[in-house]
């Protein structure tokens, strides 16, 4: 019965919270939608340091308010048209994102909770460094200015779309597949459910996905550049997964937060898109010039 009752709140969840994102993507332009981003990035930074530090009420507080004074203020620079180095800007930001994580990537394969919970970056602990801090300004802020510029290059939201369904249908190819086809695992220091075999089944799903609404909904042609990019923005997505569940897992929590109910918290749905998001606006439009 209770696991009956968290589907059943995930799919009430669901069903509430899925018409107001497409409404919200689609309506909200300018500032209103950078607006929102914040909003949004209050509880995720709240969770972050919950799961990373678990350290105290009023240093989360803080922390989550500064990385949205953080947010707002990069938001603003990016906009100021006669910054002439504003391209380098964005490639600074990004870049730092993506080196991140390929140093996360590299995380995985060492990480154990063996080393003491919590256990942050390749040893250090949590509660006598400044890296978790650090760490969930690169995580975050440059995944919340990539949604941001995404939605002010696609006005109407279809990149934005385009996105958000490479990653749920990487996440659905990868479920059915490791569950039908799953046998070596592929983290299992961090994530024992998810499986080589599932994330084929994601890109593959994934790939068909762009296949297929990529000419109906973008004005781009079907391309090696497509395919590459789209199977690297699945990998990074699964990557984004299992560094934040190393974080859960060295604190000794199944969610980062109960603020989405049947779901868990903000991050805990987002948790693809701040790996996949800066590396979707380096491709498309900083690298390929635009959808």
């Amino acid at each position: 019965m209770g696991s009956l009752s968290v589907l059943n709140q995930r799919i009430i969840s669901s069903i509430v919270l899925a018409p107001l994102l497409i409404v919200a993507i689609i309506y909200l332009e300018g500032d209103n939608f950078t607006l929102l981003l914040a909003l949004l990035l209050l509880p995720a930074a709240w969770e972050w340091v919950g799961i990373s530090v678990q350290s105290r009420l009023w240093l989360r507080v803080a922390y989550s308010l500064m990385l949205t004074l953080i947010f707002y203020t990069a938001h603003y620079y990016l906009q100021v048209e006669y910054l002439l180095q504003m391209e380098y800007l964005q490639f600074a930001i990004f870049g730092i994102a993506l080196l991140w994580w390929l140093a996360a990537t590299l995380w995985l394969r060492y990480f154990s909770v063996d080393e003491g919970s919590p256990s942050i970056f390749f040893g250090v602990r949590a509660r006598r460094s400044p890296i978790p801090y650090l760490a969930g300004v690169v995580v975050l802020i440059p995944a919340w200015l990539a949604l941001d510029l995404i939605k002010q290059q696609s006005v109407d939201g279809s990149a934005l779309f385009f996105l958000l369904g490479i990653i749920w249908s990487a996440d659905i190819g990868a479920y059915f597949a490791g569950r039908r086809f799953g046998r070596r695992k592929l983290a299992p220091n961090v994530s024992p459910g998810k499986t080589v075999e599932g994330v084929v089944g994601g890109v593959m799903l994934a790939l068909i996905f762009a296949t297929v609404v990529a000419p109906l909904l973008l004005e781009i042609s079907i391309s090696s550049m497509l395919i590459i990019s789209v199977a690297a923005l699945v990998l990074f997505s699964v990557v984004g997964d299992l560094v934040e569940s190393c974080y859960k897992r060295s604190s000794g929590v199944k969610d980062s937060g109960s603020l989405i109910p049947g779901h868990g918290g903000i991050l805990d749905r987002v948790d693809s898109l701040t790996a996949a998001a800066p590396l979707f606006y380096l491709l498309f439009y900083m690298v390929d010039g635009g959808l």
